[in-house]
């Protein structure tokens, strides 16, 4: 993953985050045909998790909700002067980054039929 320069952050070294289900949580907010608003808090929660600076917001997947947790993170990059643009334009590259590390459609139906029981007739919905 390449670097990304975050205002007086400086130039960081992104990191996926290992957490599937905070990714999930990024991933289905972003293709859920966010707002602007919307878009702006997920992309500052894709920065947010990529990265570990001090007072870096923290994200749990259990009890947060992804655009409250895109709130606290668009409060602490915007204090850091990470401009607008570079948040949307580096959350969009992290979150295309995060994807990959997701299973495809293709891996989930395999799943399902394999976990269909023997005889059972695997839907195609």
């Amino acid at each position: 993953m390449k670097n990304i320069k975050l205002g007086t952050l400086g130039t960081i070294e992104p990191q996926v985050p290992s957490s599937l289900a905070s990714i999930f949580d990024i991933i289905s907010a972003w293709s859920d045909k966010p707002s602007q608003t919307e878009l702006g808090r997920i992309c500052a929660a894709a920065i947010c998790l990529s990265i570990s600076s001090p007072g870096v917001p923290k994200y749990n997947p259990v009890k947060d909700n992804i655009l409250g947790y895109g709130v606290s993170c668009l409060d602490y990059l915007l204090g850091s002067n990470v401009s607008i643009a570079d948040i949307y334009s580096q959350g969009a590259y992290l979150m295309s980054q995060m994807i990959t590390k997701l299973p495809s459609g293709e891996e989930v139906e395999e799943t399902a039929d394999f976990l269909s029981p023997p005889g059972a007739v695997a839907s195609s919905d």
